[in-house]
């Protein structure tokens, strides 16, 4: 490997190492609760070190939320993919992911729902098309299902938001020690987002 490569992949790897110590501090204390100093102190660096893999805090908290929402829009896109053609089947496999989304990655989402009026500029304004991205799959999805007669629901887009919402509650109580797992919450909200549209039929839930 050359110098250059070596250069780079110790860079990406105490990106890396920040963003892991970031967001078990935020998770625990939020941003405005965490300094520089407490994530390179977890991260096992100087404050001087951790400023060569980012510029601020500010970035810290953008970059911690750029990947979340990544992870979370790869896995309804994921989710879409695979889904059957009708209505029902595509809005249960899109909730299915962004259920299982907050309860796997509960300390990203946590920081997610909580942090965004802690970004600013930039950073907010892509963070929030990003999510909103999400929120428009969802609501062309429940469109899709209106026009097919097969939900009810008057606002597509309020149900989405409503459906959005119903699952990025789950970090508020979600506990990985308790008695249901992460699939068993992600496979019964999605069979709930079918009474948020007013489902006309019910189709399996995915697995």
């Amino acid at each position: 490997m050359s110098d250059t490569g070596r250069t780079d992949r110790r860079r990406t790897d105490g990106r890396a190492v920040v963003l892991r110590a970031a967001r078990s501090c935020m998770a625990e204390r939020g941003y405005h609760g965490t300094s520089i100093r407490d994530i390179a102190a977890r991260a096992g660096m100087t404050s001087a070190a951790l400023y060569h893999h980012f510029a601020s805090k500010q970035a810290v908290l953008a970059a911690l939320m750029d990947g979340a929402l990544a992870q979370a829009s790869t896995m309804v896109d994921e989710a879409l993919a695979g889904a059957a053609s009708d209505p029902p089947a595509r809005l249960q496999a899109t909730v299915h992911a962004w259920a299982l989304f907050h309860a796997v990655h509960r300390d990203d989402a946590l920081i997610g729902s909580s942090e965004l009026r802690s970004l600013e500029g930039a950073h907010l304004d892509h963070v929030v098309a990003t999510r909103e991205g999400i929120e428009r799959r969802l609501a062309d999805v429940v469109l899709a299902g209106v026009d097919a007669g097969d939900f009810r629901t008057a606002d597509a887009l309020l149900a989405a938001r409503a459906v959005m919402s119903m699952g990025s509650s789950i970090v508020a109580w979600f506990d990985p020690s308790g008695p249901l797992s992460p699939e068993e919450i992600a496979e019964t909200y999605a069979g709930l987002a079918l009474g948020a549209v007013q489902a006309e039929r019910v189709t399996a839930t995915p697995t």
